[in-house]
């Protein structure tokens, strides 16, 4: 999850290199944790994802599914998106 994270925030940056992205977990002793169903925690917000790329990106698809505790709006996002000319 964090590198595609990495690589939506590399392109509404404008970065082009994608040595950040190859960089994600390269460490030796990377290993996956559980946490204890807290995942939702790392998910953006209700409508936050939208808001971040429309600026920047022609919204073809969109769909959020809310994930974890109502309470925390915390959503999983499916999108499908054309940078803007």
């Amino acid at each position: 999850m964090l590198t595609a994270m990495t690589a939506v925030e590399n392109i509404v940056a404008g970065v082009t290199s994608k040595a950040n992205i190859w960089a994600v977990n390269t460490e030796t002793d990377y290993h996956e944790e559980k946490n204890n169903g807290e995942n939702y925690l790392e998910l953006p917000q209700r409508g936050e994802l939208r808001t971040v790329l429309e600026p920047a990106f022609d919204l073809a698809f969109y769909e959020e599914q809310p994930a974890g505790p109502s309470e925390q709006r915390a959503v999983a996002v499916k999108l499908l998106a054309r940078r803007k000319a």
